[in-house]
C-alpha cells in the first residue's frame, strides 16, 4: 500500500520517534495518533507529518506516494496530555520531501478541535477527515487519521510491538509478540497484520461516518447495517494469513471514498447527497457480504464459472467503478444515476420459455405496501433488532436462528413493523419476498380475484427469488417441467421440489429475507397445520441465507409448533417498555394530527388526553385519528374531538365491535346451540369481571375443575396480555375489549353476564378463604397464593354487586361464623400491609345483609360477625393511613399498637 522510508527526526534505541515532552511511563495518558492515511497525493514524492498539541510534538518518518490511490504512515504518534482534555486543539502539518537535499518543506497546516474523548481502557477512537487544499495537489486530496487516548504503559507497549513488527519485516522471522492489538469488535488476537492494516483503519472510518449520518433519520438505519455488516466480514477475514491484491485494492478504493465524505460538508444539507450517501452505504453493505463469502470460501474463483457472474476480479472491478462512480455524482462531475452492484450469483440472460414456465406457477399479489410503513420514529429499537437479525453472517452452525417471530396481540403494530422491515430490505435488494394475510381473510376471499390462501405462500416465495436471483430461476425452471408440479396445491411438494431442490444447485452470497405477516390469519385446518409444521421443522434443510421474519398473535397452534422449533428468535411486543410504547403511540399521533396542532385545532394537552385513551395501542390510536381528521357535512373537526372527550366509551365511533366480533369469531365460532358456550361464558366472565387481573394460575383456582379451564385459556393469545408467561397478569389487551363484551347489543353471542359473574366470584372467594386453616405463625405472603390475596381484597366488592341468592348467603354464613375464618382473614391482610381496606369490606357486608334481611334465613349469624369485625376496626381506629398492626392479631380481643403510613 506505501513505501515508508527510514524517520528522520529524533529517534529512541528502537528508531521510534517520540514527542518532546518527557515520557512518563509510569503514569500519565497520551494522545495516540494512528492509522495516518493520504489519499490522491502528487505521486513520486515523499510527505511526513508533523503533530502539534500545545508545545508538544511528534513527526512521521517520509512516506512515498507511489500510486495516485492512497499511501500511509505505518507508526504510532505519541503526544504527552495535558491535565484538561475535555477540548484539544491538534494542529496538522503535511511536509514535502525536497527534490535536492535532506530538507522538508511544510505545504500545508489543519487544525482540528476534539471534544469529549475517553478515557484509556474504554477502546472508543475519534476519526478525523480533511481535504489538503495545497498548490498543485488534486481537489480529491484528503487525509484521515485515528485518535484515541491511552495510557503511558499502554503507549510504551505500542510502541514496543511496532518495533517488533518492523523488525519482523525486516528479519522475515517471527519475533515474540508483546502487545495484543486492540480490536473492537473481537476479543480474539489479531495476528494477521496485513489483514489489519487494510481492514481495520476503513472500519474505524465508517463507524465515524455513522456517527455522522445518525441523525439523518433516512440514512442512519442503513449506515449502522452496513458498518455491521463490514464488521463481520472482517472477522472472518482476520483469520487469513495475506489477502489478495484485488480485495487490497478494493478496500483501499472503499477507504478513499469514506474519507472524502468525511472530510466533506454536512450530508444533511443537500438531498442529492443523502441520496447518494444511501445507496453508497448500501454498496458497502454488498461488499461486505461479497468479503464474507470471499474468505470462507478459498475455491470461490474455481467455482465462478457456475455460480458467479465473470470472476472474483470482475465483481471487485465492478464495486471499485460503482464506488468511484457514486464519489462523482457527490461531486457532481457527473449526471449519473449510478445502480448497487449486488452479487447474485446469477446470469442476467433470461429465455422466453423460463418466462413461460414461472408465470404458470400461481402467484397471488400479497406483497408489503410502502404507505403501511411505521413512522420513522417509532418501534426503532424493534426494527433495528430484526435488521441485525436477518445481516447477521452467515453460519452453518445453527448459531443464526432462521426465523424471527414477532408476536403480539391484536392491533399491537406487528404488521406496520414488518411493511417497514419489507420495505427497508427490498431497497436494498435482499427481500426475498414478502406476503401479507389481510385483516380480515374471510372478507377480502369474498371480492372478486384469486382467494389468499396458504397455498400461495410458497409459491410467492419461489417467484419472488426467481425474479431476484436469475441462478435460482434457472433452477426452478429446470425441476419445474411438469405443469402438474408447478400447479399443484400441496405446499409440501411446492417446499421440497420448488423451494429446497432448486435451493441446493445454488450459491447465494449474503443472506436473503423472507416476511410472512398475518399467519395467525389463515383459516384451521390441515393447509394451517402442514405450513406452520415446515416452517417449525424444515427450514433448516434450506441454505443458511434465508432468513424468516414471521409476525402473528399468539395463537395457541403456532405457539405450539414453535415450541419445538430448534432455530427461532421470539420478541414480544407487550414486553416493550412501557414509557417507549407510550412515547412512540404519542410521536404517532404528533404525527397524524401536525398541521391540526400547528394550527392551533389540537392542543399538547388535548395530545395527551387522547394518547391516554390509547393505552399505548397503535390500532386503537390510528382510529382515534382517522375518526378526528374524517369530513364530515357541518361538523369540524374540534366538534368531533369535543364529542369524543364527552363520551366514556369510544366503541361505537371507531367501530370496534365490528373488529372484536371478527377476532372473536376467528378463535371461538360459536353459535347459539354450541356446548361450549357455558365454558366460554363461565371462564371469559372471569376475567372480564376481576377487580385486579390474576395470573393463569389464581384465575384457575377461582375456576370449578370439571371446567377444564385450559381448554379456553390457552387460545387466547391474539386477544390477552399474559398467556405465554404463567405468572404474568392475564388481561385485555385495551380496556375497551371489556367495554364490548359486557355490552349484549355489540358482542351478541359473546355477551358475558355481568351480575352472574359477581355471583359466582362471590362464592368462589368466600370458598378461597375458606379453604384451609392458618398456623399459629404468620405466614409468608410467597405462601399466599395470588387467588387468596385476591379473594382477601375484593370478596365484598363482588358481594355488593351481587343480589340475593341462598348460594351466597349460605358461603357468606359458613365464612363468617367462625372467629377462626376472620382471624385468618385479618392477619393475610395484615401481612399484605392491606389492613386499610377491611373498613369498605366489613360496610359491603353489613350493608348487603341489612338489604337481603327480609330474604335470608341466617341473618343474625351475618349480622352479628360484621358488627364484631367493625368494633375491632373502631377500636384499632384502622382508616386509610393504617398499613397493618404488631402481631399476633388476636380476634375479637383488640391489642394496641397502630403503625400508620
Amino acid at each position: 500500500m506505501s513505501t515508508v522510508s527510514g524517520p528522520s527526526g529524533s529517534q529512541n534505541a528502537n528508531g521510534r520517534l517520540v514527542s518532546s515532552g518527557r515520557r512518563d511511563v509510569e503514569g500519565g495518558r497520551q494522545l495516540r495518533i494512528w492509522n495516518l492515511r493520504a489519499f490522491h497525493f502528487p505521486t513520486k514524492k515523499k510527505y511526513s507529518v508533523e503533530v502539534n498539541l500545545g508545545p508538544a510534538s511528534s513527526s512521521t518518518g517520509l512516506a512515498e506516494c507511489v500510486s495516485n490511490s492512497s499511501f500511509s504512515w505505518s507508526d504510532s504518534l505519541f503526544i504527552d496530555l495535558p491535565q484538561d482534555t475535555n477540548q484539544l486543539e491538534v494542529t496538522f502539518r503535511i511536509h514535502q520531501k525536497r527534490t535536492i537535499g535532506h530538507w522538508t518543506k511544510p505545504i500545508y497546516e489543519q487544525t482540528q478541535t476534539l471534544s469529549s474523548l475517553s478515557p484509556p481502557n474504554q477502546q472508543s477512537i475519534r476519526v478525523l477527515a480533511f481535504k489538503i487544499p495545497a498548490p498543485d495537489f488534486s481537489p480529491d486530496a484528503a487525509m484521515s487519521v485515528t485518535i484515541s487516548i491511552v495510557s503511558s504503559m499502554e503507549a510504551a507497549r505500542i510502541a514496543s510491538q511496532e518495533a517488533r513488527d518492523r523488525a519482523n519485516q525486516i528479519s522475515g522471522h517471527a519475533l515474540p509478540s508483546t502487545i495484543d492489538v486492540v480490536d473492537t469488535l473481537s476479543s480474539a488476537r489479531d495476528n494477521a497484520q496485513p489483514i489489519y492494516e487494510a481492514v481495520y483503519p476503513f472500519l474505524d472510518k465508517i463507524q465515524a461516518f455513522v456517527e455522522v449520518v445518525d441523525k439523518v433519520s433516512e440514512l442512519h438505519p442503513y449506515a449502522k447495517i452496513a458498518w455491521s455488516v463490514m464488521s463481520f466480514g472482517y472477522k472472518v477475514l482476520k483469520n487469513q494469513k495475506e489477502i489478495d491484491d484485488d480485495v487490497n485494492s478494493l478496500l483501499d478504493t472503499m477507504d478513499d471514498v469514506y474519507t472524502f465524505l468525511l472530510a466533506s460538508e454536512p450530508l444533511h444539507e443537500i438531498q442529492a447527497h443523502k441520496d447518494v450517501a444511501r445507496r453508497l452505504i448500501e454498496q458497502t453493505r454488498e461488499c461486505g457480504f461479497f468479503i464474507q463469502h470471499y474468505a470462507k470460501d478459498k475455491s470461490l474463483a474455481v467455482r465462478t464459472v457456475k455460480n458467479l457472474s465473470g470472476t472474483v476480479k470482475k465483481n471487485i472491478k465492478s464495486f471499485q467503478d460503482s464506488f468511484q462512480n457514486l464519489k462523482a455524482e457527490f461531486l457532481g462531475t457527473a449526471a449519473i444515476n449510478t445502480e448497487i452492484v449486488v452479487i447474485r450469483v446469477w446470469e442476467l440472460q433470461q429465455s422466453a420459455f423460463e418466462n413461460i414456465v414461472l408465470q404458470d406457477i400461481p402467484f397471488i399479489d400479497a406483497s408489503f405496501q410502502t404507505e403501511k410503513q411505521c413512522h420513522p420514529e417509532t418501534r426503532t429499537g424493534v426494527i433495528d433488532n430484526i435488521a441485525r437479525w436477518a445481516n447477521r453472517p452467515i453460519s452453518t452452525d445453527g448459531s443464526v436462528p432462521r426465523i424471527f417471530w414477532l408476536r403480539g396481540v391484536a392491533g399491537s403494530g406487528k404488521s406496520a413493523i414488518s411493511h417497514s422491515i419489507a420495505h427497508r430490505f427490498d431497497q436494498t435488494k435482499r427481500l426475498g419476498c414478502s406476503f401479507f394475510f389481510p385483516e380480515n381473510l374471510e372478507n377480502a376471499n369474498k371480492k372478486r380475484g384469486p382467494r389468499v390462501t396458504a397455498e400461495f405462500v410458497v409459491r410467492n416465495v419461489v417467484t419472488g427469488l426467481s425474479n431476484l436471483i436469475d441462478q435460482f430461476r434457472k433452477s426452478v425452471v429446470d425441476k419445474a417441467t411438469q405443469r402438474e408440479l408447478r400447479q399443484t396445491d400441496s405446499i409440501t411438494r411446492q417446499f421440497e421440489e420448488l423451494f429446497k431442490a432448486p435451493s441446493a444447485d445454488v450459491q447465494f452470497v449474503g443472506p436473503f429475507l423472507i416476511v410472512i405477516d398475518g399467519l395467525d390469519k389463515i383459516p384451521t385446518g390441515p393447509t394451517r397445520n402442514t405450513l406452520f409444521e415446515i416452517l417449525a421443522k424444515r427450514l433448516g434443510e434450506l441454505p443458511p441465507n434465508f432468513r424468516f421474519l414471521i409476525s402473528s398473535t399468539p395463537d395457541h397452534d403456532i405457539k405450539a409448533a414453535f415450541d419445538k422449533c430448534g432455530y427461532l428468535q421470539s420478541f414480544d411486543l407487550q414486553s416493550l417498555d412501557s414509557s417507549e410504547a407510550m412515547r412512540d403511540v404519542t410521536t404517532y399521533v404528533n404525527s397524524r394530527l401536525a398541521e391540526e396542532i400547528d394550527a392551533g385545532h389540537f392542543t399538547p394537552e388535548d395530545v395527551i388526553a387522547l394518547v391516554k385513551r390509547t393505552e399505548s395501542h397503535f390500532w386503537y390510536a390510528a382510529a382515534a385519528c382517522d375518526y378526528i381528521l374524517a369530513d364530515a357535512a357541518g361538523e369540524t373537526l374540534c366538534d368531533r374531538w369535543t364529542y369524543m372527550k364527552s363520551l366514556d366509551d369510544w366503541n361505537g365511533i371507531l367501530k370496534l365491535s365490528q373488529r372484536y366480533r371478527a377476532i372473536f369469531d376467528h378463535i371461538f365460532r360459536l353459535t347459539v346451540d354450541d356446548p361450549r358456550l357455558a365454558r366460554y361464558r363461565l371462564i371469559m366472565g372471569r376475567i372480564m369481571t376481576l377487580f385486579d387481573p390474576l395470573d393463569t394460575e389464581g384465575l384457575i383456582a377461582l375456576i370449578p375443575k370439571d371446567q377444564f379451564p385450559h381448554a379456553l385459556l390457552d387460545f387466547l393469545g391474539p386477544l390477552f396480555i399474559g398467556t405465554f408467561e404463567p405468572s404474568a397478569k392475564l388481561e385485555p389487551f385495551h380496556s375497551s375489549l371489556r367495554t364490548f363484551v359486557l355490552d349484549k347489543g355489540r358482542s351478541k353471542i359473546y355477551h358475558i353476564d355481568k351480575a352472574t359473574q359477581h355471583h359466582q366470584l362471590t362464592c368462589a372467594t368466600l370458598q378461597a378463604m375458606s379453604a384451609r386453616p392458618i398456623a399459629n405463625g404468620h405466614p409468608p405472603v410467597d405462601d399466599l397464593r395470588s387467588h387468596l390475596r385476591y379473594a382477601c381484597r375484593f370478596w365484598g366488592y363482588h358481594l355488593k354487586e351481587t343480589i340475593y341468592d341462598k348460594e351466597v348467603e349460605q358461603e357468606l354464613v359458613k365464612w363468617s361464623s367462625t372467629d377462626h375464618n376472620q382471624l385468618r382473614w385479618l392477619r393475610i391482610l395484615n401481612h399484605m400491609r392491606k389492613l386499610a381496606e377491611v373498613r369498605a369490606l366489613v360496610t359491603h357486608m353489613i350493608s348487603w345483609d341489612q338489604a337481603n334481611t327480609p330474604l335470608m334465613t341466617d341473618h343474625a349469624v351475618v349480622l352479628g360477625s360484621g358488627e364484631r369485625l367493625q368494633e375491632f376496626i373502631d377500636h384499632h381506629q384502622i382508616n386509610d393511613t393504617v398499613l397493618s398492626l404488631p402481631e399476633p392479631i388476636v380476634f375479637p380481643v383488640p391489642i394496641q399498637g397502630i403503625v400508620t403510613a
